[in-house]
């Protein structure tokens, strides 16, 4: 009899479950959350959001600003969808406000980004532990290599989150103190050219091997360089680092690798210089928007700098300018750039990493 097939999003699911706290059944032990919580806990979501308000001691309408801010649908009314652990994390949130620590209106404001992040986070490393199903030479596969990765995604996740709090933290009180407006930074973005016709021409898999690929390039130069990556949206990635040269060193480094590599098509790059509005994780303002401009004016295979930009890179004898004609933009009646290059050709030491599955296809 043929074996009955594998559902490995099930099987993720499972694993994911096991290591809920309120989808366990008996006490909660010390290694979970202390001894705060020593009652036994149920495995189905018993309470509606109304119930779940009451328990914790806030409004309905709060309650259901709090679970929308974490990235969560709201249930209809009466609609039994809430667990335990639901309750005591909405309960802790009630407990800071209702001490006058913290309002509900700023919690919200610092749950919203995370709840962004947190659920992107879980699809990506669904899709990643789906992947390690037919991944070559490894033992791990299904649920029982779930088992194995959860509990420590689960760990890296806070451990990273720790580290990543402390140097946002560092940076932004050397930087401005506790304002949202920054000092001056350099801001850029990297495209992948022609993507909109090369999504047409090649098989999901291999896009999606493709984007893998231009992703792990782009986020290893800008940890590698101090920066940060603020966010992907498909073929595009934005990031944001404290020096020009920092960030001409990274778009030029991610052209490199991207050019020596066989299996991945050509990008460009724009770069801009100035102060940042930092809100929610994201950054605003004109510096952000021209550096978008300065990208889209860039050809494949290029970067392009607005002039603040060259200006602050000065005389660096590592690079090389040349001035295009102003142009009309969205925003700008005259938008001057430069383009860069590099004083001295150099063959790019680590290619872009890769990727789970097919090999992308080569399109230039």
């Amino acid at each position: 009899m043929a074996e009955t097939p594998r559902n490995p999003f099930g099987e993720i699911s499972l694993a994911i479950r096991a290591r809920i706290p309120a989808e366990r059944t008996g006490p909660v032990s010390s290694g979970d959350r202390g001894e705060r919580f020593p009652r036994t806990r149920t495995a189905s979501p018993g309470y509606t959001s109304s119930e779940v308000a009451d328990r914790a001691g806030l409004t309905v309408d709060d309650m259901g600003r709090l679970w929308r801010a974490l990235g969560f649908a709201e249930l209809p009314d009466g609609t039994p969808g809430f667990t335990d652990e639901d309750v005591e994390a909405v309960r802790e949130v009630a407990g800071l406000a209702g001490a006058g620590i913290v309002d509900i209106d700023q919690v919200i404001r610092v749950v919203r980004p995370m709840g962004y992040l947190v659920s992107r986070l879980g699809a990506a490393q669904v899709s990643a532990l789906d992947g390690l199903r037919s991944s070559p030479g490894t033992a791990v596969a299904g649920r029982d290599g779930a088992q194995y990765l959860v509990p420590l995604l689960e760990r890296l996740v806070v451990h990273a989150w720790r580290r990543h709090l402390v140097v946002a933290a560092s940076a932004a009180v050397s930087a401005r103190g506790l304002d949202d407006v920054s000092h001056p930074q350099a801001v850029g973005f990297i495209d992948i050219a022609n993507y909109t016709t090369l999504s047409r021409r090649i098989a999901w898999p291999e896009l999606a091997a493709l984007l893998d690929r231009f992703e792990a390039c782009v986020f290893d130069r800008v940890a590698t360089a101090g920066g940060r990556v603020v966010k992907t949206l498909g073929d595009e990635a934005l990031f944001v680092v404290g020096s020009a040269v920092a960030a001409a060193e990274i778009a030029l480094d991610v052209l490199d690798a991207v050019r020596d590599d066989p299996d991945l098509p050509a990008v460009h790059g724009g770069l801009a210089y100035g102060p940042l509005l930092e809100r929610a994780g994201d950054v605003f303002g004109p510096t952000v928007n021209i550096a978008s401009r300065v990208t889209d004016l860039a050809g494949a295979g290029a970067v392009l700098v607005d002039p603040a930009f060259r200006h602050e890179l000065g005389d660096d004898p590592r690079f090389r300018f040349r001035r295009r004609p102003p142009k009309k933009v969205p925003g700008y009646v005259s938008l001057g750039t430069f383009r860069l290059r590099r004083a001295h050709r150099e063959v790019s030491s680590r290619t872009c990493s890769p990727s789970l599955g097919r090999k992308p296809t080569r399109v230039r």
